[in-house]
């Protein structure tokens, strides 16, 4: 393959990747909104509702969240499919475009990944479901 056209691969693949994120953001955002919005709403009203009202609101919201969750590492991983070949062809190219730009930030000598906060939201609403399943 020529040089020319690697360099028109590695242009799709990078705007394929960032439209790939916006994607994956924009409907994650929007899962995890309406989760949240139902979630909150039904714990507001635990009073009001009957208990079987209020666990079903709660296991709806949790199940859009999951919904949300699996769609993010869905997209997460055929990032990662795109980026892995983005690298290949920046070793063939000799430029460290996005190499640069997905350089980890450390906290004591551990580099931190942003879906772990994602990880302990899924992780905490899973908690906040069991303690109202249980109760």
């Amino acid at each position: 393959m020529s040089n020319d056209n690697k360099w028109k691969e590695y242009d799709y693949i990078f705007k394929l990747e960032q439209e790939l994120n916006k994607t994956r953001w924009m409907v994650f955002t929007a899962l995890l909104s309406v989760s949240f919005i139902i979630g909150g709403l039904v714990l507001k009203e635990t009073t009001a509702l009957r208990p079987l009202l209020t666990k079903s609101g709660m296991v709806f919201g949790w199940l859009i969240f999951m919904a949300g969750f699996y769609h993010y590492w869905w997209f997460h991983n055929k990032a990662h499919d795109l980026r892995d070949r983005m690298c290949e062809l920046e070793e063939q190219l000799s430029i460290e475009v996005f190499k640069i730009r997905t350089k980890r930030p450390k906290f004591l000598g551990i580099k931190i990944f942003y879906h772990w906060a994602i990880d302990v939201v899924a992780l905490a609403y899973t908690l906040i479901l069991v303690l109202v399943l249980l109760r």
